[in-house]
């Protein structure tokens, strides 16, 4: 809950280019699924079930015995994708398994052996990650990874699997490197803003004095450059609990929010949670707010679009990081909670971070029918990470359907989630505009 961060200028801040260990966009995980080579953080295959590049780095026929058997065969590399033809299913024993005899093994030169660090298999048939089980099989591609074996240029590589006594069907086993890239949404408009397209800006004295609805208290800190510092207390689910109005006159068909934000490092991740967003629903203005929000249906005129994080669970990979997604109460849903477009964003903690938000609002057919063509999009340091489009935000053309309100929500999600310790975040100005303002 450390609060030694101070923000500089929120121009400068925005300027600032963090250094990103590159694994977390290129390495997969134990969390990996049939969707995501990072379940944990929601970073998504290229296609579904995996990627590979270059030519075979080995194969293997793997023969029906119905019996346990160990099949060894020579590889390339450390980091391997295993991939089935022919036959039905195969199960190996993972890292996981209770004899260490007959866990996954490289073996280098015939004499170093190698313990597998990570392994995996993808399977069609669930969005679960598999990665804690004791088998690995074959029904989808098997990932096994050895980062820790010490191989020099032309090693002897040799892998050693032992099957269970459950398999179906001869099969061959080609060994693939696996490529997990980040897949990201193209950007939905340029960065063509200037200072000119600011409308407003929340900063300073204003992060009381404006707030409209909601509560700030005394965890929320003011800090001499005029950034907020706040933090969930032990126990606690809240750190930034505020509602601040858009004044009518500058409220408009697309929108763009801006706000710099350092969350500690010692941030919980182990459940999801609200980030800050656009909103309309009534209670910028004071009124009471009926829809599109806190399970309440968006009704044609209520809505919102905060951001969400998603939870990380146990993945030690995940435990540096926080991802971001948009979370959008819109009218052609069906459920009364917000939904979200599959990719996600992701930034280091105790770095900062400027987040875009736009909301942009679907048009209204001659007839008086909404047009499905909304967008909710979010950028992480000037780069689109995640765009929802086809919403629709109302069913009419009222003023009174605009972005009205900009939330300030900091808090865990989840009926009875609590904090095990204090969780600081700090946040640089609320920057309100028309266009999205350059990186």
């Amino acid at each position: 809950m450390s609060r030694s961060f101070r923000f500089a200028a929120a121009s400068a801040l925005c300027l600032a280019t963090p250094t990103l260990a590159a694994d977390v966009f290129t390495t997969w995980t134990e969390s990996a699924t049939r969707d995501a080579y990072n379940g944990a953080l929601g970073l998504n295959w290229s296609k579904r079930l995996g990627d590979w590049t270059g030519s075979s780095l080995g194969a293997v026929l793997v023969n029906d015995l119905d019996r346990v058997q160990t099949v060894r065969f020579a590889v390339q590399g450390t980091n391997i994708a295993l991939v089935r033809s022919g036959g039905t299913n195969v199960t190996f024993n993972s890292r996981e398994a209770v004899d260490p005899a007959v866990r996954p093994a490289l073996v280098v030169n015939g004499t170093t052996r190698c313990a597998a660090t990570r392994d995996t298999n993808l399977n069609a048939t669930t969005y679960l990650p598999l990665g804690t089980k004791p088998t690995l099989a074959t029904t989808g591609p098997i990932l096994i990874a050895f980062d820790d074996c010490p191989v020099a240029p032309g090693d002897q590589l040799t892998l050693e699997l032992t099957t269970t006594a459950v398999q179906y069907g001869s099969q061959t086993l080609t060994a693939y490197t696996p490529w997990p890239h980040p897949i990201h949404p193209v950007s939905p408009v340029a960065a063509d803003g200037t200072a000119a397209d600011i409308l407003m800006q929340i900063s300073g004295a204003d992060w009381k004095a404006k707030a409209v609805q909601g509560w700030l208290n005394d965890r929320n800190v003011i800090l001499a450059d005029g950034s907020l510092w706040a933090f969930v207390p032990t126990g606690g689910d809240t750190a930034t609990s505020a509602i601040y109005s858009i004044p009518p006159a500058m409220r408009a068909e697309r929108m763009f929010l801006r706000y710099t934000m350092m969350v500690a490092a010692d941030w919980w991740t182990d459940t999801g949670g609200k980030w800050p967003g656009l909103a309309n629903t009534g209670m910028g203005d004071r009124r009471p707010a009926k829809a599109g929000w806190g399970g309440r249906l968006a009704d044609g005129t209520g809505w919102s679009a905060r951001l969400q994080r998603q939870v990380h669970g146990a993945d030690p990979f995940a435990a540096g990081w926080i991802n971001m997604q948009l979370y959008a109460y819109r009218y052609n849903r069906a459920s009364v909670n917000g939904d979200s477009a599959p990719s996600t964003g992701v930034f280091a903690k105790a770095v900062p971070v400027t987040i875009d938000e736009m909301v942009q609002m679907n048009s209204i057919a001659p007839d008086g029918t909404p047009v499905a063509d909304g967008i909710n999009a979010v950028w992480v340091n000037g780069r689109c990470v995640s765009v929802m489009t086809g919403i629709i935000w109302r069913t009419t053309a009222n003023a009174d359907t605009l972005p009205s309100e900009i939330w300030l929500d900091t808090y865990e999600g989840g009926t009875g989630i609590k904090a095990p310790r204090p969780m600081g975040v700090t946040y640089g100005a609320l920057t309100l505009s028309t266009k999205l303002l350059p990186y």
